[in-house]
């Protein structure tokens, strides 16, 4: 499956659009004090210091001090608080 999700972004990059128009995680950083993730599959916990979002084929751990989940859809969220670091495992 991982090659797939490469030839995903290979495709998305070769035909110059945007790669969450395939359906790949899209995350837009205002300063650090605000984090839009586009395309989400959910939430795996949730504190004011951590939160871990599943995306597709990864997960994303945002850490930060008062972290706060402002809005979310089904496949949108905005994290705001103070964003120290972003990580994918």
């Amino acid at each position: 499956m991982k090659a797939k999700h490469n030839k995903a972004e290979l495709l998305a990059d070769r035909l110059d659009i945007p790669a969450d128009a395939l359906g790949l995680t899209k995350l837009s950083l205002c300063g650090r004090s605000r984090l839009l993730v586009e395309n989400h599959c959910g939430i795996i916990s949730y504190g004011d210091s951590i939160i871990e979002v599943s995306c597709v084929k990864t997960k994303l751990i945002v850490r930060g001090d008062k972290l706060l989940l402002k809005a979310m859809t089904g496949s949108d969220m905005l994290i705001c608080g103070r964003i120290i670091s972003l990580e994918f495992e």
